[in-house]
């Protein structure tokens, strides 16, 4: 694993707060880093760029697929299949 450089200490105080909540979430499968810091050119002011992989109980986007346009798919699969 690539060490990360922190700009501040509360980037990485935020990182380690929101991956402590993920990691004992049973939906989660994984939490990719991205952005500024997962590049090593992050600033004082730089955000954190998280993106959680979870997986979803059944039925779990069946009131948002009610109201999604077009033909009725899975919301992250591409249009039509």
């Amino acid at each position: 694993m690539t060490s990360i450089r922190f700009p501040t200490p509360a980037h990485r105080g935020v990182l380690d707060e929101v991956l402590a909540e993920l990691v004992e979430d049973p939906l989660v499968c994984g939490v990719l880093l991205g952005g500024s810091l997962a590049r090593g050119t992050a600033r004082v002011d730089s955000d954190l760029d998280v993106l959680v992989v979870a997986t979803a109980p059944p039925g779990a986007f069946a009131a948002l697929e009610t109201r999604l346009p077009g033909p009725r798919s899975h919301p992250l699969s591409p249009r039509g299949t």
